[in-house]
């Protein structure tokens, strides 16, 4: 070969590996493009997890407040009932306070020729303050169970509609429900 020619293929091999170069640039920016896709998308596929995760303690924190909400308001029946029945044996009650020849505590009367009796089962004052301070605590109890839930509902949407931003940064028109099944696919 003659030193033209040599320069020449050298000169070519040059441009080739030259190519290579940009080649070989090109297929690590690639590599490193889809890598960090990759890292996006698991850290999607965590964040949906996440967020159904948080959907689930909201509802299961809602089923727990309407429970106690429940509780509260059977006590809250049985403790008018109660104080019901109690107001309608008052005469009964104060019937059996009476004494003879003294006066009575409603009329002043000392003579008591009919007194009414008490009916059988009437609640005291004392089960029904007893029954009051139940139903204060359990109206408590569903309070802070109704506030706990509203905190939760409030970081499950927040979280949800920040996966849903995501989802649609990363995969376009993608439904939550669709967006594992797409990621599985691409990861």
């Amino acid at each position: 070969k003659t030193l033209g020619e040599e320069i020449t293929a050298l000169t070519e091999d040059s441009k080739s590996l030259e190519k290579i170069g940009e080649e070989k640039l090109k297929l690590e920016t690639e590599k490193k493009n889809q890598q960090e896709e990759k890292e996006k998308l698991e850290k999607l596929d965590k964040d949906i997890d996440d967020a159904k995760k948080q959907r689930i303690r909201y509802e299961e924190a809602t089923a727990s407040y309407i429970q106690k909400q429940e509780k509260a308001e059977l006590l809250d029946t049985e403790l008018k009932e109660k104080t019901r029945i109690y107001y309608e044996a008052q005469a009964g009650i104060l019937a059996e306070t009476l004494e003879a020849n003294k006066p009575c505590p409603v009329c002043g009367s000392t003579t008591h020729p009919q007194i009414a009796t008490k009916p059988v089962d009437v609640p005291t004052k004392e089960e029904l303050d007893n029954l009051q301070d139940r139903l204060n605590d359990a109206n408590e109890v569903a309070n802070n169970a109704r506030t706990e839930a509203g905190k939760l509902k409030g970081a499950s949407d927040e979280k949800e509609e920040s996966v849903k931003k995501e989802i649609s940064s990363l995969l376009g028109d993608v439904s939550l429900d669709d967006a594992k099944s797409v990621i599985a696919v691409r990861v």
